[in-house]
């Protein structure tokens, strides 16, 4: 906690000394993506039924990243919807990345409830969790919900993301699951591998721990990456083989 603390300080100071983009060709970020104006209070109804449900779920392994998840047996969806669950704020972020770059086809890395991919749900979501009670009943949900555009697979990352990366061109890559430096570094450098075209790779917690600051590090000193985006619990960036100026920029948002 007092890691994440000095960081957010760090952030803080960072924003006050620049927060604005200078590169012209991603001027628009701030302004036409994050401070867009939205309505998307329709999600509210399946965020206020996971507040209030009762339903078990089966602990299996949550990873690097979920320490808020007590040593247990089962979990309430209501209780894990308290402690994992993408705030409004942050899920916001991923809908309009959606709506501006026009995306129509998405990979999540850890799908807990499933609310991320209910936030890009505009596109086409594959979304892969490691917990196989959690992974059906999110299934489940999601249809009861009608988002029919989100493919829920249950499989450990590791198994599942090469071949998925190789048959499918995916345009943006949402990666929330084993926040560790070592997993998040592979996990980039897998999109690197076989990313087709340009791409946009969101990192969640990116100051959960020294080691997810590490990867942050490492993943935007990397030549293909042209844009990246502090936000201090989002990293964004954006990945392209054109030639154009790298920049790296804190934004308050």
């Amino acid at each position: 906690m007092l890691f994440k603390v000095k960081e957010y300080l760090f952030y803080l100071l960072r924003c006050l000394q620049s927060s604005k983009i200078k590169n012209k060709n991603f001027s628009f970020f701030k302004t036409k993506v994050l401070l867009q104006k939205i309505d998307i209070s329709e999600i509210n109804k399946i965020r206020n039924f996971y507040k209030y449900s009762n339903e078990k779920i089966k602990i299996e392994d949550y990873g690097a990243g979920s320490k808020t998840i007590k040593k247990q047996d089962f979990i309430k969806s209501k209780d894990l919807y308290l402690k994992v669950a993408i705030s409004k704020k942050y899920g916001e972020i991923l809908y309009k990345l959606i709506d501006f770059f026009e995306i129509e086809s998405v990979l999540e890395l850890g799908t807990s409830l499933g609310l991320s991919a209910v936030y890009m749900a505009n596109a086409k979501v594959t979304t892969i969790e490691g917990n196989s009670d959690l992974a059906n009943k999110t299934a489940k949900y999601l249809k009861q919900f009608d988002y029919n555009s989100i493919n829920v697979i249950n499989s450990q990352f590791d198994l599942i993301l090469n071949d998925l990366l190789k048959k499918n061109d995916y345009q943006l890559i949402f990666i929330d699951g084993n926040h560790t430096e070592k997993a998040s570094i592979d996990y980039f450098e897998s999109c690197l591998k076989y990313s087709k075209e340009n791409i946009i790779i969101v990192f969640d917690d990116i100051y959960w721990s020294k080691g997810m600051k590490n990867a942050w590090k490492y993943i935007k000193q990397a030549k293909e990456v042209k844009l990246s985006i502090d936000l201090f619990k989002f990293g964004i960036v954006y990945i392209c083989n054109e030639n154009i100026e790298k920049e790296d920029v804190t934004l308050w948002y």
